[in-house]
């Protein structure tokens, strides 16, 4: 609500008042013409409120009504390409554009670049399950065992295990697939795939569920 209308109002009601109490005594010519004056005076005040009333007839109830711009944030709906941060529910992430690719294994994977915006150390949780490839001919491409490590036999026994990444506040870590195979059984590591990707694929699609707090993302990747 605008001030100047309600000051306007406000001495309106103080001029018709005066105006009130000097019209119950006998008037000498002088105060004759301060009347016409005080009338003049009022009769323009009464047309000024009323021009800005017109003007904005439904103005404090568009202030009442206007909605609060709160902004919502949602997954995205269609693939997002790689390179491009998604975020959501206070965390950033974003897949590498770049392969790691073991050629003699015969295996590839990916980089995740996981960003927390908070300003409170948090964890993300997510599985290697979390995390599924196919490209635009409709290839899956499966999670590869290979483990090289002592203790490990195979990746197979940690695709479903939850991992738990600590993330400090307004910190950036990767969970990184490497090249070896050692990725699936990290805390910032995810699972190879197995290969070869075909020479006539254009572009891999890489699909997150439960992956933190992302579920339903797809992320192409260029090739």
């Amino acid at each position: 609500m605008k001030l100047k209308p309600f000051f306007l109002f406000t001495a309106l009601l103080m001029l018709t008042a005066v105006a009130c109490n000097l019209s119950g005594n006998q008037p000498t010519p002088a105060e004759n013409t301060r009347n016409a004056d005080l009338d003049a005076t009022i009769v323009a005040l009464q047309n000024q409120v009323q021009t800005l009333s017109q003007q904005n007839p439904s103005e404090d109830a568009n202030e009442e009504n206007s909605p609060v711009s709160s902004p919502t944030p949602n997954l995205p709906t269609s693939p997002v390409p790689a390179g491009v941060p998604i975020e959501y529910d206070g965390w950033s992430m974003a897949v590498s554009k770049e392969l790691n690719i073991n050629e003699y294994d015969n295996i590839w994977g990916i980089d995740i670049y996981v960003h927390n915006l908070t300003n409170s150390s948090r964890i993300f949780r997510f599985t290697n399950s979390s995390i599924t490839a196919t490209d635009n001919l409709g290839n899956t491409y499966q999670p590869s065992p290979i483990c090289p490590y002592v203790g490990c036999s195979t990746c197979e026994e940690y695709y479903y295990q939850v991992k738990n990444l600590e993330v400090e506040a307004n910190e950036e870590k990767t969970i990184s697939s490497g090249t070896t195979g050692n990725g699936c059984m990290n805390d910032n590591g995810n699972n190879l795939f197995i290969g070869p990707i075909p020479v006539n694929v254009n572009s891999l699609i890489i699909h997150f569920e439960e992956f933190g707090p992302f579920s339903g993302v797809d992320v192409t990747i260029d090739l």
